[in-house]
C-alpha cells in the first residue's frame, strides 16, 4: 500500500504530531491485489486510530493529575498542621506573661488570706476576753465583770506595791 507515492502523512489533530509513512507490507493477511485501497478509507482509519490515542492520552493525563493531587494532599495537610502548631505556640507564648502575673497575684492573695485569718483569730480571741469563766466560782460572785474581779484577785496575790497595774489581755 503506497499512500501518495510514499510521502509522509502528517496528522495535525494529534497533539504530538508525527510523520507517518504507510508502506505496503507483504503478509498473508494483505488484501488481494484487485482490492482498491483508497486514500479516504486510509485517512478514515487513521483518524479513528488518532482519536483512540487522544482518548488514551487524556485518560493518562487525568490519572497523572489524580496521582499528583493524591500525592500533594498529605503535603498540604502537613503544611496546615505545621501552621496550626506554630499558631498554637505563638498563643502559648503570648499567654506566658499573663500566666506569670496570675501566679504572682495568686501568691499575693494567699498571703493576704493568711493575714486575714490571723486577724480573725486575734479578734476571736479578744472577743473571748469578756467571756472569762472561772470554774467553781458562782456567776454572781464576781459582781458582773469577771475580768475586773480576776485582775483584783491577782493583785491580792502579788505585791500591792507593783508599779504597773495588772491587766488580762488574752484568755484561752
Amino acid at each position: 500500500m503506497n499512500l501518495s507515492n510514499g510521502a509522509p502523512l502528517l496528522c495535525s489533530s494529534f497533539p504530538y504530531a508525527a510523520h507517518l509513512r504507510l508502506h505496503k507490507m507483504e503478509s498473508k493477511t494483505d488484501p488481494p491485489d484487485d482490492v482498491q485501497v483508497t486514500r479516504p478509507s486510509v485517512e478514515n482509519k487513521l483518524d479513528l486510530v488518532v482519536a483512540a490515542i487522544e482518548r488514551s492520552c487524556v485518560s493518562m493525563e487525568n490519572r497523572i493529575i489524580s496521582l499528583a493531587v493524591d500525592f500533594n494532599l498529605p503535603c498540604h495537610c502537613h503544611r496546615k498542621l505545621a501552621d496550626s502548631v506554630t499558631g498554637t505556640e505563638c498563643k502559648v507564648a503570648d499567654l506566658q506573661p499573663t500566666l506569670a502575673a496570675t501566679h504572682k497575684n495568686l501568691q499575693e492573695l494567699k498571703a493576704h488570706v493568711q493575714s486575714l485569718e490571723a486577724q480573725v483569730d486575734d479578734i476571736d480571741c479578744c472577743s473571748c476576753r469578756s467571756n472569762l469563766h472561772v470554774v467553781g466560782l458562782n456567776e454572781a460572785a464576781e459582781g458582773g465583770d469577771i475580768v475586773a474581779y480576776m485582775e483584783d484577785s491577782l493583785r491580792s496575790f502579788t505585791s500591792p506595791e507593783a508599779l504597773s497595774p495588772l491587766s488580762i489581755e488574752m484568755v484561752h
